[in-house]
């Protein structure tokens, strides 16, 4: 943005605004499943009992896994012209034949 501000160019901000989207919703889901690991490892630097052992290795180590899972669907679910692609094609799928002029 300063760049574009000593160059005198405008900036396009839909671009931006998209682009920070994209950063803030990828961020969030490696924040909302690595979080509770770091706390629990920390918790465990603290106060050395099995039962947040217990806790992180039965639980919320498998949260990490969402990261491979959840991704492809939020790439998807990002790029800007792919929600009015499926909307354009689901559309097509419900809409009912038509049955009038045909012999039954």
């Amino acid at each position: 943005i300063e760049q574009k501000h000593r160059r005198q160019q405008t900036i396009s901000w839909s671009k931006q605004r998209r682009m920070t989207l994209q950063l803030l919703s990828i961020s969030s889901l490696y924040l909302v499943t690595w979080i509770p690991s770091i706390v629990t490892g920390l918790m465990q630097q603290v106060n050395a009992t099995t039962s947040l052992y217990d806790i992180q290795e039965n639980y919320i180590s498998d949260l990490t896994y969402l990261i491979c899972l959840l991704l492809p669907w939020m790439y998807i679910g990002l790029v800007p012209d792919f929600n009015k692609w499926m909307l354009k094609h689901f559309r097509r799928l419900k809409r009912p034949p038509n049955t009038i002029g045909t012999l039954g």
